[in-house]
């Protein structure tokens, strides 16, 4: 019996090639889309899994609300809890800190900047990560002890294990490599490739700790004496993650509950506004890549995936691959009456239904497997170039993984059920006598279940159509129009201090078309800051406002294009613009140029309204003159509003970091960037220059959203297709069952433009439908997601409207050169029909 099922399904596949073809390429496509998206999926899920016991590693993360801020949501966690940690937590039996650091290293002619993570010795007691040569933890209890990945130490030693050799630090220390990892797998959210002992007295965690402000407080900051400079000491703030091993996982909420009694008495608040508060979570290694952290500038360098956004794709991928599935449902039922006879003989032969639906699921059941075969084939083909695109190493190994054989084993006899069931009902049903009456038979199941897949499908595509436009719309918002500043062919360098003689002569390059000097908290690059240089402002008889501190010179603002809505802005030709040495305790006098969200803050209904208003600005800072207004600008338009920032020109008294923005004009770019490098060799500058271009900042602050486009965008392209295959299988059963009633109508008068509009009517009135459907449920979606964005486009009926408009054009475009066969045909042929 199985070989006469299979020598039927053959000959139907043979008979109908053309139909089969588009069910099995379908399907292929769709279930292509589906596996690729369940290994990005699975690969977002699996960071930090590959470490040793993860489960029982957990991070520290904070919620810090302030009156007048955005909430900051972080991964930071004050210095001095993790002392606390011990007596506090009797689950926990490890806990170490990592400090983020930019460096620059050096081993014989090879020097390059890095991101250096100084940690704590008991780090890789809590982080197990896998070692190739020397052991981690002892490597970390010399204070001069480094553990690098192997790439590191191919790059700068050219070996795989240099044990016992050492490596210059910032041109000043010597760092032994005391242990070599294997290379982290991308799938982490450890970034660093060298990891510094925290005991060596001169890394950030021992500065920290001997910092007199180590035992109370929420924000971290380090102060750099520097007495050679006109600022005498440079302060900065630093990133600290603290990490912590419990026992027992299932204490963790237990466990956020005694940290959060070590804040109670409120020491952590010294340094933020009043009336702020603080609360501290325990997150689990493995989940850290997924938490929505949020109004603190963790950096470019911290891409981060959103649950929201992963089940979306992975619904997405779902609908794509149940168009595929609708398509062959479709493709079989309009095929319906030319297998009529052949159902009524096996019926008079002795055929069960049961029988018969179990011949019409095999067949379904072999295109299955066909599609299956070339999806392998297409994931296979595809993965190198996704890999590519997404900084991935991913894999399918459903030849040798059991979880991944069983999954698509069961996805085949899913799909094959859900493919064959409902034609399989529906063609077993013919009555013999009928259809061996010959002529046209409609199958036995209601036109309304096509009728309705049809509207599913076009439900869809709609749906798609608006998330693409919507993805890519706030994409460009947020990566050019949004920003309020023109970041094109901009490179910015950590310069401390900025104004230097390497500035001076930066200016006079013959490719540098302008260069402006401003503090670094003004851009964020890869700099952590949740409270910044916050200060209260107040203007007599208005509101306080807690504001930031912007330091600029007065080429800044022209150099990024940026205009004033109302004033003027600074000029070196009015001496009261630039800020002198302050004479302790007497307050500073001078201009100031704020933000349209500082001027709201102090109170002003119109930005003009602030003009010549004198801000005190403190305590003990100083009086000055609002003479200029600007837009609020920024490059994350995702984290948080913009707050409200003072412009100043003091560089004489700014003791935070700095950065030199450089405008090149386009020519010959890259030997301008090596006159660049050189001349910062030149001028006696500490380590390798550090510096980017910002619109590459700016692209991998937007790198998931911009993936994310990326793969919804070809999931809609798939969508397309098998929307229109959709398409000719209905338009192929409604020109077969009414290829008789077109005759009649033509053979009484009837025009051919007439019955065009009839039949495209027809196509029209699902797509028509599935618009009602889609657009709330689209608008719903999208709005959400649009929520996760501090600044965002607004959702215009336009973008639904168009949405709608392109499938309707999709379905006429689809049906209407089978229609225009249908009508060409004359009439006496169509009577003979049947």
């Amino acid at each position: 019996m199985l070989r006469n099922y299979l020598a039927a399904a053959l000959r139907n596949l043979d008979r109908n090639g053309f139909y089969g073809a588009i069910s099995i390429a379908g399907l292929a496509l769709g279930l292509t889309a589906a596996i690729l998206t369940y290994l990005y999926v699975g690969s977002e899920l699996a960071y930090d899994r590959f470490v040793e016991d993860s489960a029982h590693a957990f991070v520290v993360t904070s919620e810090l609300r302030s009156p007048g801020q955005a909430q900051v949501v972080s991964d930071y966690a004050p210095a001095w809890i993790a002392r606390q940690i011990p007596s506090a937590i009797s689950q926990a039996s490890a806990t170490a800190r990592l400090a983020y650091d930019q460096v620059s290293l050096r081993r014989g002619s090879v020097a390059a900047p890095e991101e250096l993570a100084w940690v704590d010795p008991t780090f890789f007691s809590i982080v197990r990560l896998p070692a190739i040569a020397g052991d981690p933890s002892v490597a970390l209890a010399d204070p001069a002890g480094v553990v690098i990945t192997r790439s590191l130490a191919r790059k700068y030693f050219g070996v795989d294990a240099p044990i016992g050799e050492t490596i210059e630090l910032d041109g000043r220390q010597i760092l032994r490599v005391g242990a070599v990892l294997a290379d982290l797998p991308s799938e982490t959210h450890l970034t660093q490739q060298i990891f510094a002992s925290g005991r060596a007295s001169f890394s950030r965690l021992t500065r920290i700790d001997s910092a007199p402000s180590a035992d109370a407080g929420y924000a971290t900051w380090l102060v750099t004496s520097q007495p050679e400079q006109p600022v005498k000491a440079r302060f900065e703030t630093v990133r600290l993650r603290t990490y912590i091993r419990l026992r027992n996982p299932d204490q963790a909420p237990a466990a956020a509950m005694a940290l959060n009694r070590l804040i109670a008495d409120g020491a952590i608040g010294r340094g933020l506004p009043p009336g702020s508060s603080v609360r501290l979570n325990l997150v689990p290694l493995t989940s850290l890549h997924l938490e929505n952290f949020r109004g603190a500038n963790l950096g470019a360098g911290d891409v981060r995936a959103s649950r929201g956004g992963l089940i979306g794709l992975v619904a997405t991928a779902s609908l794509v691959l149940g168009l595929a599935v609708v398509n062959l449902v479709n493709l079989t039922t309009a095929q319906a009456a030319e297998r009529a006879v052949e159902v009524g003989v096996r019926k008079v032969a002795g055929a069960r239904r049961r029988d018969l639906f179990i011949q019409f699921v095999g067949e379904a059941s072999l295109q299955v497997i066909t599609a299956t075969a070339l999806a392998i084939a297409l994931v296979e083909l595809s993965l190198p170039a996704l890999n590519a695109f997404l900084g991935k190493s991913m894999s399918f190994p459903y030849w040798s993984n059991p979880t991944a054989g069983l999954a698509l084993a069961a996805c085949v006899v899913v799909l094959s059920l859900a493919a064959g069931g409902y034609p399989g009902v529906v063609l077993s049903a013919f009555r013999p006598a009928q259809a061996l009456k010959g002529g046209a038979v409609v199958p036995a199941g209601p036109s309304g279940v096509r009728f309705a897949l049809v509207v599913g499908q076009f439900t869809v595509l709609i749906g798609l159509v608006v998330a693409v436009s919507v993805v890519w719309m706030q994409t460009g918002y947020a990566t050019g129009q949004g920003l309020r500043m023109d970041t094109e062919q901009v490179l910015v360098v950590q310069a401390t201090p900025c104004r230097s003689a390497f500035e001076a002569e930066v200016r006079r390059l013959p490719g540098v078309r302008a260069a402006a000097c401003s503090s670094r908290n003004l851009l964020g690059l890869d700099d952590f800051d949740p409270v910044k240089n916050v200060m209260d402002a107040n203007v007599a008889g208005g509101p306080t406002a807690h504001a930031d501190m912007g330091l600029v010179d007065q080429d800044w603002f022209s150099l990024y294009g940026i205009t004033p809505l109302a004033g003027r802005l600074f000029s070196r030709d009015r001496g009261k613009d630039e800020l002198p040495v302050q004479n302790y305790p007497e307050l500073q006098r001078g201009s100031v140029v704020i933000n349209l969200a500082a001027a709201r803050a102090l109170g002003f209904s119109t930005p003009a309204a602030a003009l010549g208003r004198q801000v005190q600005v403190g305590p003990g800072y100083g009086e000055f003159e609002i003479v200029g207004v600007t837009p609020d600008t920024t490059l994350d338009l995702k984290s948080a509003r913009v707050k409200a920032t003072f412009f100043l020109v003091d560089f004489a008294n700014y003791p935070a970091d700095q950065v030199l923005s450089i405008k090149l004009d386009g020519d010959q770019i890259p030997e301008t960037l090596r006159t660049i490098d050189q001349l910062w060799r030149n001028s006696g500058q500490a380590g390798e220059i550090r510096r980017q271009f910002l619109d590459d900042y700016v692209q991998r602050l937007y790198v998931a959203t911009i993936r994310q486009g990326v793969l919804v965008s070809v999931l809609c392209g798939l969508a397309l297709l098998l929307a229109c295959m959709g398409l000719l299988g209905l338009a192929s059963f409604t020109a077969q069952r009414r290829t008789k009633e077109i005759g009649v109508r033509r053979a009484l008068g009837a025009s051919r433009q007439a019955i065009l509009q009839m039949l495209i009517w027809q196509f029209t009135k699902p797509v028509l439908l599935a618009c009602l459907i889609s657009w709330p449920i689209a608008a719903l979606v999208m709005r959400s997601w649009l929520d996760g964005f501090a600044y965002r486009i607004e959702l215009s009926p336009l973008i639904f409207l168009a949405a709608g408009l392109a499938a309707l054009f999709v379905a006429c475009a689809t049906v209407l050169t089978h229609a225009l066969r249908v009508v060409s045909r004359r009439p006496v042929e169509a009577l003979r029909h049947e």
